[in-house]
């Protein structure tokens, strides 16, 4: 079966698997939207490159990111080398918000100082 035809079935897999997640994600808002669209993308996932001019960078990843896993920060991080990757283990996607004391202060400090620090981890 072809993929646009798999897509109930799937939507209920992910439903059993996560039901709290609600099926969720960047991938699948873009999947299930394009499914059937007649025309082929003529864009293909590349790697992107940074201006020379972008500042000291900071990317902050939650553990538990639905809307962005961990591996999409990741891959930036390893493509951006003027940035520092802040991880905490909290869920959402708004560590500025989610009460974790350390993220709050690492993107503080990054926004009054335009230092991302080194790269850890906020519990």
């Amino acid at each position: 079966m072809d993929f646009a035809g798999r897509m109930p079935e799937m939507a209920r897999e992910v439903a059993d698997l996560g039901p709290m997640l609600r099926g969720y994600s960047e991938w699948w808002d873009i999947a299930s939207g394009c499914v059937g669209w007649p025309i082929p993308s003529a864009w293909q996932p590349h790697p992107w490159h940074a201006a020379p001019s972008l500042p000291p960078t900071l990317l902050v990843s939650g553990a538990h990111d639905i809307a962005t896993p961990r591996v999409f920060a990741t891959g930036v991080h390893q493509q951006l080398g003027s940035s520092s990757l802040l991880t905490w283990e909290g869920e959402g996607h708004t560590a500025w918000i989610s009460g974790n004391q350390c993220a709050k202060a690492a993107i503080t400090q990054y926004l009054v100082t335009v230092d991302p620090g080194s790269a850890h981890t906020c519990k």
